[in-house]
């Protein structure tokens, strides 16, 4: 089964809840978000939802990783985010009462709370700490856009891939014990990563190996780490 119910915890209970949308809620907003969510366990490689579709409410991500992407003109799939514990999806298609303009798909067997779009828009809307929590998430995505669109536009594969690299380490860096470099808690196709920084397959393969002999970064399994921090971030050629 790709998809199933999950056990149902209270909001303040769950490990994403200080990072969340709800985080900030009074008891009784918090209560009543906790009796009107559907909380589901996803399996790696599960569809949550299509861009296109109708949408039919909010997704919160408990536990896991999800791949946000986009279909581009030429009908290829660039990957726009990945969302992490605490992390909303869908909501910039419920304020603009719109189809889901992105698609989103388990990159790791997840956890993910499901809350209905009319319970969200006449209850859920109606509480201050979440409208402040969402103009700051509207805000910091209009800032992540902005400077990728720079990045696009601006700099050569190298430093692309250079800041994707910086970027990853951020939000899925770990440090394991025994082990001298830091990982990339994080599993993506080669596809996928070409698709963040906008080039060819065989332009990234070539280029994480270039990295690799230049001792920047080497890898493990499927996972990448890294070895040379400040030379990447020397080639990332980061202005922000």
């Amino acid at each position: 089964m790709s998809s199933r119910p999950e056990t149902t915890v209270h909001c303040r209970d769950c490990d994403a809840y200080k990072n969340s949308l709800f985080c900030n809620l009074t008891s009784d907003a918090l209560d009543s978000a906790s009796k009107n969510k559907v909380t589901n366990f996803y399996k790696k490689g599960t569809t949550l939802f299509f861009e296109g579709t109708p949408n039919y409410g909010l997704f919160e991500v408990c536990k896991g990783k999800i791949k946000i992407s986009k279909l581009t003109s030429n009908g290829s799939c660039t990957i726009v985010d990945i969302a992490t514990s605490g992390d909303t999806i869908g909501l910039n298609s419920i304020l603009e009462k719109q189809l889901y303009s992105t698609s989103a798909e388990a990159v790791e067997d997840s956890v993910v709370c499901f809350f209905d779009k009319n319970y969200f828009t006449t209850s859920v809307l109606k509480e201050k700490p979440v409208v402040i929590n969402i103009i700051d998430r509207l805000s910091r995505a209009i800032h992540t856009s902005t400077n990728r669109i720079s990045s696009l536009s601006q700099k050569n594969v190298r430093e692309r891939l250079a800041e994707l690299i910086l970027s990853l380490s951020e939000d899925y860096g770990k440090s394991e014990e025994g082990q001298e470099h830091e990982k990339l808690d994080i599993l993506l196709t080669r596809d996928e990563m070409a698709s963040m920084i906008g080039v060819a397959k065989e332009t990234l393969i070539r280029t994480l190996s270039e990295f690799k002999e230049e001792g920047l970064i080497s890898q493990k399994g499927k996972y990448l780490y890294l070895k040379n921090r400040a030379k990447l971030h020397e080639y990332a050629n980061i202005q922000y």
